[in-house]
């Protein structure tokens, strides 16, 4: 399932660029009239962790990790180049990793790696808001090339979630209370046309920080701030109702 899982991945992340709508423009119209698209639709992605599953193959390592979300986005255009996207949906993650045997001395809980391995599932339930510049966008217009908002752009993603399911015993306590994440970052990414409704996008992040809120022993806690570096790539297909 993970090797099918990466190549599909892989495939979408090839052809990304290379398949795309075709248009044919009649007249032209001023370069002050071009603005980007607001639109609402169906979003359903995942993302492909390069540094991660180069490090198993070289560990010959069997764990793996598979996310897969579908959410409900809405564009909508502030300025001729700009949107304003929010975003709610669901995620889920499919994993295999190793136990690990945890013990307190009653203020820190210790964690010990144990050999085996644990197939797990999680469910969160996020929301987001992200900001975007298609840069470029006009000349692509101009060209053709812009439908559904289609090339190149810069975003701000800010968002929260928190886990509805989570069978991975590493992950609670039974002092553990489920936490709040959130994050932030910068985000490099291209859009793709591939119908008048449909369209194929990819992403990385370029800078990103995180943190959240959880509850232990009855004492609420904030995780220290994660600042993340490039690791991947997030997929995704979407269809528009416009």
């Amino acid at each position: 399932m993970k090797r099918l899982s990466i190549s599909t991945l892989l495939l979408l992340l090839v052809l990304l660029p290379v398949f795309g709508q075709k248009e044919v423009f009649f007249t032209n119209i001023p370069k002050d009239s071009i603005k980007v698209e607001s639109m609402h639709g169906i979003s359903i992605g995942s993302e492909i962790d390069f540094l991660s599953t180069i490090q198993n193959l070289i560990s010959n390592d069997k764990s793996y990790y598979i996310p897969l979300g579908i959410s409900y986005f809405n564009e909508n255009r502030v300025a001729p180049t700009i949107t304003f996207m929010s975003v709610v949906g669901l995620s889920a993650v499919f994993s295999k990793s190793h136990l690990y045997t945890q013990q307190s001395d009653g203020t820190y809980y210790y964690s010990f790696l144990d050999p085996k391995y644990t197939n797990s599932y999680s469910l969160q339930l996020g929301a987001g808001i992200e900001p975007r510049w298609y840069f470029g966008y006009k000349r692509r217009y101009e060209q053709g090339k812009a439908s559904l908002n289609s090339g190149w752009y810069l975003s701000l993603p800010v968002n929260a979630g928190t886990r509805l399911i989570d069978t991975n015993k590493n992950n609670r306590s039974s002092n553990y209370i489920n936490y709040v994440g959130f994050g932030a970052g910068l985000n490099l990414g291209y859009r793709r046309a591939i119908s008048k409704q449909w369209f194929l996008e990819g992403n990385v992040s370029l800078l990103g920080i995180s943190t959240a809120l959880y509850s232990i022993n009855k004492q609420l806690n904030l995780y220290p701030l994660y600042i993340g570096y490039p690791r991947g790539i997030s997929l995704s297909a979407a269809y528009t109702f416009k």
